[in-house]
């Protein structure tokens, strides 16, 4: 049996276009695996002989036959599409707001509902699926990948399927970053941390106050796009299409 082709849309967490992904993967009934990797132990039997493990800290995982090859997933999972998130360097040294431990650690992410990786070559920081490193700017951002991999997990089995409807909750996710800036720059002693880390040899007294006022613009950016995007408490339908048709 296959699946439709059909298109569907991600939404560019920090900007208002929509890039409409066309997608056309065929549904297979078996699972592939990696050459050389040892079967996941703790699944049922009869799923547990076709599991293979795969580079994510969560264990293992099989990918259903898609119709293509590793290399092509992996340009899925990497390939910057030019979103714009925060500086990439700030995403690796934030801290969790009520804690030392990292933003991006593997437990943060998977609250989150994202998938995290192991690091690797073409991986090198361990990045989770679907967030990227746009060289051309040195931000963090996210690929069509963040919102098109879905992942079953069933009794110590986990089966990959590129292109499904993420979990991944992008809400939380913006808001806890947007809570991490704002906590490195009340704390002190966070903040010192967080500036030794992205200055590294150049954690001088005056490059600390350029990286707060940095921190500052930033944080007003990603404050005011929650704002317009994820209001507390949106108005009543029946407010919205009064104040319309007022203006019409």
């Amino acid at each position: 049996m296959t699946c439709n082709t059909r298109s569907i849309s991600l939404h560019a967490a920090d900007r208002c276009a929509v890039l409409l992904c066309l997608l056309a993967f065929p549904c297979a009934s078996g699972v592939s695996s990696e050459p050389g990797r040892a079967p996941a132990s703790t699944a049922p039997a009869p799923v547990r002989a076709r599991i293979a493990a795969v580079d994510t800290p969560a264990g293992g995982a099989a990918y259903l036959d898609q119709g293509w090859t590793a290399d092509q997933r992996l340009a899925f999972y990497t390939t910057s599409q030019g979103s714009q998130l925060v500086p990439y360097r700030w995403f690796l040294a934030l801290e969790q707001p009520a804690s030392q431990d990292k933003l991006r650690s593997d437990a943060k992410i998977e609250r989150l509902r994202y998938l995290a990786q192991a690091a690797s070559e073409a991986n090198p920081d361990g990045l989770p699926v679907g967030f990227v490193k746009d060289k051309e700017t040195d931000w963090l951002g996210f690929t069509c990948a963040a919102c098109h991999s879905a992942q079953v997990n069933y009794q110590g089995a986990a089966i990959r399927i590129d292109g499904g409807p993420s979990f991944g909750d992008v809400a939380g996710l913006l808001t806890s970053l947007t809570d991490a800036l704002r906590q490195t720059l009340q704390d002190p002693p966070k903040f010192e941390r967080f500036a030794a880390e992205v200055l590294g040899s150049v954690n001088t007294a005056g490059e600390r106050q350029i990286l707060k006022a940095q921190m500052e613009y930033v944080l007003a950016l990603r404050d005011g796009y929650n704002q317009r995007n994820m209001p507390a408490e949106p108005a009543p339908l029946d407010s919205a299409v009064s104040t319309r048709s007022a203006r019409s």
